[in-house]
This record gives C-alpha cells, sequence and structure tokens, in this order.
C-alpha cells in the first residue's frame, strides 16, 4: 500500500507498507526517511521531534531519520540544507522496454 500520510509534524509523508514492514518518507524535506519499522513495530530510525515538522530554514538542520547520503563525504556538499520538499509520482511512469 503506498499513501500520503501526516506524521511528525509535517502534512506529506509518503507511507509504504506491504503489511509486514513500513517505510515513511517525508515530501516536505528531503529526501530524508522518516521510519522504518515492522507493522505496528518501533521506528529503527531515530527522530529528534524538537526539529521535526518545519521546512524552508536556510541552515542545515538533522530531524535524524535517515538522509541520504553521499560517499565519500564532503564538508561543503554532505551537509548543505535539504530543507526544501521533494517530489513523488505515482503510479510510476511505465518503463520504457529496451530496443
Amino acid at each position: 500500500m503506498i499513501e500520503i500520510v501526516a506524521r511528525h509534524g509535517w502534512s506529506r509523508n509518503l507511507r509504504l507498507s506491504n503489511g509486514t514492514a513500513e517505510v515513511l518518507v517525508t515530501l516536505e524535506v528531503g529526501p530524508r526517511i522518516l521510519a522504518c519499522t515492522r507493522h505496528g513495530g518501533v521506528n529503527s530510525l531515530n527522530l529528534c521531534t524538537d526539529q521535526a515538522g518545519p521546512s524552508g530554514e536556510l541552515g542545515w538542520k538533522n530531524p535524524d531519520g535517515h538522509r541520504l547520503w553521499l560517499a565519500p563525504e564532503n564538508r561543503e556538499i554532505t551537509y548543505c540544507p535539504d530543507n526544501p520538499p521533494v517530489s513523488a509520482r505515482y503510479p510510476p511512469a511505465e518503463p520504457t522496454p529496451n530496443p
């Protein structure tokens, strides 16, 4: 199941669930994975609730969850703000067959 839900102060979060496991990704900042759980279980990712919810800040924030990182880390780009919204398209576009 894929749906948009409100969680942790953000109103647009993509919830992906197969009935056994669930992943929650916010669309308001990021890309940032907020939760990874067994259905009804405990989040395996830490979430700093005092930093969760806002978007558009100028400086880098770390509400935790999991951010997609570059490797190797580079101070100028690894820690750049990821505070603007991201987009998602569902259903995904049909794959183009290889010729």
